[in-house]
């Protein structure tokens, strides 16, 4: 994993450049062995992103959510440039902090690439963080990675 820092955001780099993405730059950058998460400086969400292989369907991840769903919004999905997107926001109750938050969780497929993104945040942060989602998903591209990875030139000048 990778990250380039630009004024507003910064671009997520796994596997090479197989998955991008942009996140705000002053978040926090913490690896795992099979993922990325990504905290705001507070620490009141969490953007986590995984490659994988193999058939995941949406709703097979959705059905497998143990949390106390509240609500669960439509299933969306986005073709653009051979990328597809397939994702989902629910609302649940956090059990322990007995708060209300928001979990969108995105499955994206495209030049034989695969990623799987989750987004948590409070509800009554959505306002807040809901920009924040709609970028990463706006700027994710997917691609063999070949050695050589460019970035987007929209993503924000360097700083």
């Amino acid at each position: 994993m990778t990250t380039k820092k630009f004024k507003r955001n910064s671009v997520c780099m796994l596997d090479e450049g197989a998955v991008r993405f942009e996140f705000p730059s002053k978040w926090i950058v913490k690896r795992y062995p099979d993922s990325v998460q990504i905290h705001a400086p507070a620490d009141d969400c969490v953007l986590s992103v995984s490659r994988f292989q193999g058939k995941v369907s949406l709703e097979d991840l959705l059905a497998e959510d143990d949390r106390q769903i509240l609500s669960r919004g439509e299933i969306v999905r986005v073709n653009r440039d051979g990328l597809q997107i397939v994702w989902s926001e629910s609302r649940y109750l956090e059990t322990e902090k007995k708060r209300d938050a928001i979990s969108c969780v995105a499955i994206g497929h495209g030049s034989g690439v695969q990623c799987l993104i989750t987004f948590d945040f409070w509800a009554d942060q959505a306002a807040k963080f809901a920009p924040i989602w709609d970028q990463a998903l706006r700027s994710l591209i997917l691609e063999k990675a070949d050695g050589v990875v460019a970035l987007r030139e929209d993503a924000g000048s360097p700083q």
